[in-house]
């Protein structure tokens, strides 16, 4: 019997139902149909161009009445980030940058491993969890030890250019799994380069910064030594003294109600701008003001009388950033078109932005950049709801999308240099992973917010554009740290 025929047979109401018959009667099926029952189907047959293509949702039959925990496996991995995103911050801040960025690319490898070989659809959400809280742990704790290594204007640089590799990552992905269909070979294709990031952990350098705000001199000492003697520089024979006036006092004891705190004299602290070979690149640039040591509660740092009006805004900001910026990458496929071109084009598109994106900061500043490049694409958002639903302008929708998501990708790139600007040392990796913890409810929510297409077509358009909006004037409210 034809296929075709078949279907209009057994499925008329489409491929969710069957009608309960009795299929070996095949030549009465005419006869009965039109008083036979429809029942759920039990088993499915799929169906690819190439024959050869093995996805998730066909193993696991991810499909009709199980169709929503596809958007609950994506919500696995994003509840990881989310979490991983605030407890980063904590586990760095305690036990270095370095070592707690190694460690977790290790869990992340061995995560990205297992998932290749669940077996089931339980196994494979419970390692998602995981490998979502070592991806965001290795992000979070991969920006601040590169922008602790640097001052300047270098530290808003290399924070730009430590979301580089993401966008690089989209294209590489999508040439992959053009040509690798099963789910499993791809799983480890992507998961074994983390074995080369292993290969650098003996003589990967520990933040500077780090060290001094945990009084580790002699480690810092050796550190700033060996990097002057790299870069041939000369230091200044004073400037061991200058780090140990730097340095926070012994915690002995408990601490007081009104909580010991360290001043830094101003003629220690070197100004952002200042040279590379001054020791006090690696001094936070606090004048004679009370700033937070080891000892502190982080959380209550960043929400003090001082940081927690910045810490609100940060929240928001970043909210409606990720919201935007993911519910666009990880939807492209919903906006038609060929979703591995799309997902080339976005990704070229958003590294050359990335790369732009440098020299528009150090020639208007942090802050003017974020705050277009938050309310652009959200325009752009919304000005592709009011383009008429025709086929004929699909192509104009996928490219306002793609210009959207590489300008917000931009700004993804940029914020959390501009965040990390915001905080001291001691809990500038806390403060981040604040901004990550907002980003981690809103990946949450992006699988979702797709659904509401069911409720109006243009729903998740205009919440992106809103957000956009939102974003842009979080970012107009915030202090000008720059200045």
């Amino acid at each position: 019997m034809d296929v075709s025929l078949w279907r209009n047979l057994s499925q008329p109401a489409g491929s969710c139902s069957i009608l309960n018959l009795n299929y070996t009667q095949l030549p009465n099926l005419t006869a009965t149909t039109e008083v036979a029952q429809l029942i759920p189907c039990t088993n499915f047959e799929f169906s690819s161009a190439d024959g050869s293509a093995r996805s998730l949702i066909e193993e696991f039959g991810l499909v009709c009445s199980r169709e929503r925990f596809v958007s609950v496996v994506e919500m696995c991995f994003l509840a990881g980030a989310a979490v991983g995103s605030v407890s980063s911050g904590w586990i760095s801040d305690r036990f270095g940058r370095k070592h707690t960025l190694m460690i977790f690319a290790l869990v992340q490898i061995i995560s990205g491993t297992l998932l290749a070989y669940s077996v089931d659809l339980a196994m494979f959400m419970s390692l998602r969890v995981v490998a979502g809280f070592a991806s965001m742990t290795v992000n979070v704790v991969s920006f601040v030890l590169v922008v602790e290594l640097v001052s300047g204007k270098w530290r808003t640089i290399t924070g730009i250019l430590n979301i580089l590799p993401v966008p690089i990552s989209y294209i590489l992905m999508a040439c992959i799994a053009y040509f690798e269909r099963d789910w499993r070979n791809l799983q480890l294709i992507i998961s074994l380069p983390w074995l080369a990031a292993l290969s650098i952990w003996y003589c990967m350098p520990e933040s500077p910064r780090w060290l001094l705000a945990q009084g580790r001199l002699n480690e810092l000492y050796s550190l700033v030594e060996r990097a002057a003697a790299l870069n041939k520089r000369i230091l200044p024979p004073n400037y061991r003294k200058t780090l140990e006036a730097a340095a926070p006092p012994p915690n002995n004891g408990p601490i007081e109600s009104q909580q010991q705190k360290q001043t830094i004299p101003a003629f220690l602290a070197t100004p952002e701008g200042g040279g590379a070979n001054h020791v006090g690149m690696i001094i936070p640039n606090t004048t004679e003001s009370a700033i937070p040591t080891t000892h502190d509660n982080p959380l209550k740092v960043v929400f003090n009388r001082f940081y927690w009006r910045t810490t609100c805004l940060n929240l928001i900001v970043w909210l409606t950033l990720i919201i935007v910026y993911y519910g666009l990458t990880l939807h492209l496929s919903n906006l038609g078109g060929d979703i591995y071109l799309n997902t080339i084009v976005a990704g070229a598109i958003e590294a050359i932005s990335v790369c732009v994106s440098i020299f528009v900061v150090l020639r208007v500043g942090l802050r003017r950049s974020l705050i277009a490049y938050m309310l652009v694409p959200g325009i752009f958002c919304l000005a592709t709801n009011l383009l008429p639903t025709r086929d004929d302008n699909q192509t104009a929708v996928i490219i306002m999308a793609i210009i959207a998501k590489c300008v917000i990708g931009a700004n993804n790139a940029i914020i959390p240099s501009y965040t990390a600007m915001q905080y001291p040392t001691v809990v500038r990796n806390f403060g981040v992973g604040m901004g990550s913890l907002a980003a981690g409810v809103a990946l949450i929510l992006v699988p979702y917010m797709w659904l509401l297409e069911s409720v109006d077509p243009l729903l998740p358009m205009s919440i992106m554009g809103v957000c956009g909006i939102i974003g842009a004037i979080g970012l107009f409210l915030m202090k000008d740290i720059e200045h």
